[in-house]
């Protein structure tokens, strides 16, 4: 490529000298990037100091604020049931580092008259109790000034729960990594930059932290745990902060003069945070998985059962003539037929040849009134095949773990973009003409377009639609190489149909 001189006429088109146009803004963005690297730089070297001056100077064992959470969850988890230990684990070594810099109170392990209250503050000072203030007040020269920076910075901190407004960098690249976010409770939007959320989160999500000011405008995500929370799980993730909240609100009564100052209460007590995210984790870990089930509500379960027959043509006639069963194609090899409702669901499929039948369906009711209604018919049971879902996901994940090992690359499917893109986009609007007549169950089993009639239906169908929106962005982030479907999925064709937008 030729090099652009400074004076050069823009090759945007504007007119304008390079240097006065499209040059400002790429080496803005070089300036904040390079800033931005030596920053994280920074703040990973003052983090490891931080915690190394709480085990060597206030003698805090990596077990303590461990069982500091703990202590609140114990009595609420059945540890039979928790899935994965080895998560567990995970996940309570990734929280205690981050939580024991800015949220494991201190007090009682520092050199000061008094006693500690029963959570271990001192409740002249909330704020001076946490270990990241003791480093600041106590061993300042310890740091360089980048890591003074940037322990000056979290004074000026806000901390909370956050949904995830936007990811996009438009043209820039990932080395610029903006994420727009709004405070969950008082609606207040941020730019933050971090290269490892944006890796991992889409719109809708909600995420926690500690937001510090980093370069105008800009904000940096400080002491996240390592989680996120899927938007359909935003009423549990408000049930547990009410919780919490409660908890710290009742014994510093005091320190809140306005009922629901979320942002100081946060600010104050940041182990709100880590706690609602050990809770949700540990239910995540408990949570049965959930059964899929058919347009019944019935438990999936697929089965074959086969039968001996001795006249398929006698057979045959027999079956056309009991009510719902309809012939869909008849050779003389072969005949299938579908047991269907008044609603014309496929229930069952049968397939009769030469001397065998086999039913086949999706839920042992259905199974059940199958065998009821074949009583009389002269066919002989030999026997009944059963998959389990549960066993389909067992055997599908060791398959993936296997494709993993063995390093097999998912080429996807070989079709030209262009014809992809086509068949994808005539496909989902298909989808989009479907949905908004299709009855939901979760919408009270009404269609999109009954429900948006009403301001409380309005509410559910957005929520329904942030929700479809936020789970196909997670699977194309983490779709394969090769076509992708879901990439040409657009939400904002679901709004229009239902005058959203």
């Amino acid at each position: 490529m030729v090099k652009i001189g400074r004076n050069d006429l823009c090759p945007c088109g504007s007119g304008k000298k390079y240097k006065n146009c499209c040059l400002k803004d790429s080496e803005a963005i070089n300036i904040i990037s390079y800033k931005y690297d030596k920053y994280l730089e920074a703040r990973n070297l003052a983090c490891g100091k931080v915690f190394a001056i709480g085990t060597e100077k206030l003698g805090i064992e990596g077990s303590d604020p461990t069982f500091y959470l703990l202590e609140f969850l114990l009595n609420k988890v059945d540890v039979n049931k928790i899935k994965s230990i080895q998560d567990l684990d995970y996940f309570i070594d990734d929280t205690s580092f981050i939580f024991t810099i800015f949220g494991y109170p201190i007090y009682d392990l520092m050199e000061f008259d008094g006693e500690p209250d029963d959570f271990g503050f001192n409740t002249d000072s909330i704020e001076d109790n946490y270990l990241w203030r003791y480093c600041l007040a106590n061993y300042i020269d310890e740091f360089t000034e980048l890591e003074k920076k940037f322990l000056h910075s979290l004074n000026d901190s806000t901390a909370g729960f956050f949904k995830v407004l936007n990811t996009g960098t438009g043209e820039n690249s990932p080395s610029y990594p903006v994420i727009e976010i709004e405070d969950i409770f008082n609606g207040r939007v941020y730019k933050i930059m971090d290269k490892s959320l944006y890796n991992g989160v889409v719109k809708h999500d909600i995420i926690s932290g500690i937001i510090a000011p980093f370069h105008e405008d800009i904000s940096v995500m400080e002491s996240c745990p390592p989680i996120l929370y899927p938007p359909p799980d935003k009423e549990l993730l408000l049930k547990l902060i009410k919780e919490y909240s409660r908890v710290y609100k009742s014994r510093y009564r005091h320190l809140f003069p306005k009922k629901n100052d979320h942002e100081r209460l946060f600010k104050l007590f940041p182990v709100i945070i880590y706690l609602v995210s050990l809770d949700y984790f540990l239910i995540r870990l408990t949570r049965p998985l959930p059964k899929m089930v058919n347009y019944d509500k019935e438990e999936i379960v697929l089965s074959e059962t086969s039968y001996k027959v001795k006249d398929k043509e006698k057979i045959k006639k027999l079956l056309i003539n009991i009510r719902g069963i309809r012939l869909t194609e008849d050779s003389k090899k072969e005949a299938i037929l579908n047991w269907m409702n008044k609603k014309n669901t496929i229930l069952g499929t049968i397939f009769l040849k030469n001397k065998r039948l086999l039913f086949q369906t999706n839920s042992l009711e259905r199974l059940e009134k199958w065998k009821d209604m074949v009583k009389d018919i002269p066919i002989k049971y030999l026997k009944t095949d059963y998959t389990y879902l549960d066993d389909i996901q067992v055997r599908y994940s060791k398959v993936k773990k296997n494709s993993r090992e063995d390093k097999v690359e998912d080429k996807g499917i070989n079709i030209p973009e262009e014809d992809f893109k086509k068949i994808a986009l005539d496909w989902w609007e298909k989808y989009y003409n479907d949905w908004v007549e299709t009855k939901i169950p979760a919408l009270g089993n009404v269609t999109p377009k009954q429900a948006v009639k009403t301001s409380s239906g309005r509410e559910r169908v957005k929520t329904l639609i942030d929700e479809f929106e936020n789970s196909n962005l997670h699977i194309n982030k983490d779709a394969a190489t090769g076509n992708n479907f879901h990439k040409y999925f657009d939400p904002d064709e679901l709004r229009k149909r239902l005058s959203l937008i």
